[in-house]
């Protein structure tokens, strides 16, 4: 997951900076090597609208996983960076492009658990964390571990759906 950029040295540039190497990682992108132009005309313009240092160094660093060919992991770093500076609608459409590549991934369905939490429909977080746990059962154990997630782990631990 390391792209060069160290994720303890992004609070500490100015704000509108960029972070060093995103810039020249986003102008090496050839975009044949993206799934389609509309792909990165969306990639492009979540970009402007979240207008922040973080979304970049966080769509970086899922643009360098994403052209090593673990695209599914890179979609929902990407929503996870997006959640993280509160741009919950393009974390959406992030996640729900990120579906397509493979309803059953673990990791997937953990970042549609965070979502689901962040815009506080627990119901639906509960369900979301069921999935990650029955595809990949140490999900559990990354849910205890992550302090937002203590309000679903302890539903799914008693549920009966696992």
């Amino acid at each position: 997951m390391n792209s060069g950029i160290p994720h303890d040295r992004l609070n500490g540039f100015p704000e509108g900076e960029f972070v060093p190497g995103v810039v020249d990682l986003l102008k090496g992108v050839d975009p044949s090597r993206m799934d389609d132009e509309r792909t990165h005309r969306f990639v492009a313009q979540t970009l402007v609208e979240a207008g922040d240092r973080l979304a970049f160094a966080l769509y970086g660093e899922a643009l360098a996983l994403r052209l090593k060919g673990n695209a599914l992991y890179a979609w929902c770093w990407w929503a996870y960076g997006l959640m993280t500076i509160g741009h919950l609608d393009k974390a959406k459409e992030v996640l729900q492009r990120g579906l397509v590549l493979d309803d059953s991934d673990a990791g997937f369905w953990f970042e549609v658990c965070r979502y689901r939490i962040r815009t506080h429909d627990i119901a639906q977080a509960t369900l979301a964390l069921c999935r990650s746990i029955r595809s990949d059962p140490k999900m559990l154990q990354a849910a205890k571990l992550d302090r937002e997630f203590s309000c679903v782990w302890r539903h799914v631990e008693t549920s009966s759906s696992l």
